[in-house]
């Protein structure tokens, strides 16, 4: 049964979740992640929390992650302030986008992570000879 669990992603777990408090004991007892899951699993990201929410991994969360791809604005000091994205102006609002859960944060300068030096032809072919 578990077998067949791990192979379905993570709408169709959370509505089982939802649904019978067998299949929600299974998926939270065997620490079941979706198909689909983008929770890295490297014990060196255990720790941190996902990009988008800023949510922690607990164990058997089949849950969507839901977040503001742009900023909360501020207007004025002492009016109210609006989500750049979808404008509703409540800071805690539950975030109008949809998607799922991924904490493998990546730095910064991981494009630049190449051989900054090449050695021109003319080297290479000192060295062979």
């Amino acid at each position: 049964m578990v077998k067949i669990v791990r192979l379905l992603p993570t709408r169709s777990l959370a509505v089982l979740k939802c649904t019978c408090r067998y299949f929600k004991f299974i998926i939270e007892y065997y620490n079941i992640r979706p198909a689909d899951s983008c929770w890295v699993r490297d014990p060196r990201y255990r720790e941190h929390r996902c990009k988008q929410c800023k949510k922690k991994y607990v164990k058997g969360d089949v849950s969507l992650c839901r977040w503001h791809p742009k900023p909360y604005r501020q207007a004025l000091p002492y009016r109210p302030g609006y989500w750049m994205c979808c404008h509703w102006s409540q800071k805690d609002f539950p975030g109008c986008k949809l998607g799922l859960h991924d904490n493998h944060w990546l730095p910064t300068c991981h494009s630049f992570n190449r051989t900054i030096h090449k050695k021109s032809r003319v080297s290479e072919m000192e060295e062979d000879h």
